[in-house]
């Protein structure tokens, strides 16, 4: 941001007309950069309460939800208020999302461990002020607001982080429209900043990552891509694949090994956890072995399959749902050609885990959400290099700006419609209304389903 901040200085010195030397001249950069830098900070603090605001007020807070979001926030309630993985002893496993029931017959949710140990203190904060209350007699019961605020919070921090990067390819106006059309025009809505999904960590925490390497901090951005892989360990082709083009950019295997090696740390923290929650010795942690079993089937029919799936289906397409890149991907050409060598090698790495995340799982990513989930971590990675797209291409343009006026819309208005009237929420209660119903009428359970599902 700092570089970003003292080219537009010089311009501004330019465009004032006044010539100074010396000593002079640096007491004014001095000011002038100190004084873009204020206004980057109050950009990016208008940035945020813009985007908690927004995501506060349609996040799911109930337990109509998505599966994986609702495991991830009973394992989360688990680690935050019990100090454990492990899920109380009398709650059905018919009750739990994704149960893995261990030989000992304890019962844990097969998610990742980086999701649970961020939502964990956004539970054990309001336990402890509770007094320490005893845990609900089912897991239906658990109080999904926490892990709501927690998916929030990953998902302003990221837009945020999104926002510092831009600021070195774009003037601030331009890096502030970007970062807030990232939050409202994309998936980041109604995904990421929704429930507690890995996305919204990985976002932080890849973006982190690709920010600190263009401050040429290859380490601390290991450490940060080591997070990520924490949480979502296939993201650990994107630290391969920056770390590689670092080191070939620079004709050096250091970069390699310093992007690498604290990288590796999340890949060795996962298959901690995997092992001492589930007996594996594989980065996997609950998960079956479907997604191993994917990876070795080198079937390009079934990648073919899953590419066009992702671009074109009509609940998860990109092109449907993010139709604005039909105006951006026509200048990527002109794009690369003025990108600094962190933007692409960010865009290649996106690409490189788009197809490694489509060799493990269906390109669809699940039911009960809204729009696209599989490709988020390639869209932010590639996010830099669309942004110059726009910036060479678009701007000037009077027809494309108006076309990408009106895909844009178009993008911000399906997002809309997938918080609102197409929200999870809608479409999860019929199945879940029967069940719940079924608990709240047991005997030992004092609830109602309207408190439930309210």
């Amino acid at each position: 941001m700092a570089a970003g901040a003292s080219i537009r200085s010089r311009c501004d010195l330019e465009a004032s007309g006044g010539v100074v030397v010396g000593k002079r001249t640096r007491s004014v950069e001095a000011i002038v950069g100190g004084t873009e830098r204020a206004r980057d900070v109050k950009a990016g603090v208008l940035l945020v309460v813009i985007v908690a605001s927004v995501l506060l007020a349609t996040a799911s807070y109930t337990l109509a939800q998505n599966n994986d979001t609702r495991a991830a926030a009973m394992g989360a309630w688990s680690l935050g208020t019990r100090g454990t993985t492990v899920l109380p002893a009398d709650w059905p496993e018919d009750g739990v999302s994704w149960p893995v029931t261990q030989d000992d017959g304890t019962l844990r949710v097969n998610r990742f461990p980086g999701v649970l140990y961020w939502g964990a203190p956004f539970y054990a904060v309001p336990h402890l002020l509770q007094g320490r209350p005893e845990p609900p007699p089912h897991p239906y019961l658990v109080d999904f607001r926490p892990a709501a605020t927690a998916a929030v919070a990953a998902t302003t921090g990221a837009v945020l982080v999104s926002f510092l990067i831009f600021l070195r390819l774009a003037p601030r106006r331009i890096a502030f429209g970007a970062a807030l059309f990232v939050a409202l025009g994309t998936s980041t809505w109604s995904i990421s900043g929704n429930a507690l999904w890995t996305h919204g960590l990985t976002h932080l925490f890849l973006g982190l990552g690709v920010l600190l390497l263009a401050s040429d901090r290859p380490w601390a951005a290991g450490f940060s891509f080591g997070f990520s892989i924490f949480t979502r360990p296939q993201t650990a082709m994107v630290a391969l694949v920056m770390g590689a083009s670092r080191a070939v950019g620079r004709r050096s295997v250091g970069d390699l090994m310093r992007v690498g090696i604290p990288s590796a740390l999340g890949l060795i923290a996962v298959v901690a956890y995997s092992w001492v929650n589930f007996g594996k010795l594989l980065p996997t942690a609950g998960y079956g072995g479907y997604a191993v079993d994917r990876l070795g089937d080198p079937s390009s029919w079934q990648l073919l399959r899953a590419i066009w799936g992702t671009l074109f289906d009509p609940w998860r397409g990109l092109v449907i749902h993010a139709p604005f890149l039909l105006v951006l991907l026509p200048g990527l050409r002109r794009a690369w050609a003025v990108a600094p060598p962190w933007v692409r090698s960010a865009a290649l790495a996106g690409v490189a885990y788009q197809l490694f995340q489509l060799q493990l799982n269906e390109y669809s990513g699940g039911f009960f959400f809204f729009s696209y989930r599989l490709p988020l971590e390639m869209l932010i990675l590639a996010a830099p290099l669309l942004l110059l797209s726009f910036t060479e291409t678009v701007i000037g343009s009077r027809v494309k700006e108006v076309a990408f006026v009106v895909t844009a819309s178009i993008a911000i208005g399906l997002q809309l419609l997938g918080v609102t009237l197409l929200s999870v929420d809608v479409r999860v209660l019929p199945v879940l209304e029967p069940m719940v119903v079924e608990v709240c009428g047991s005997p030992d359970i004092d609830c109602t389903p309207e408190e439930v599902l309210p």
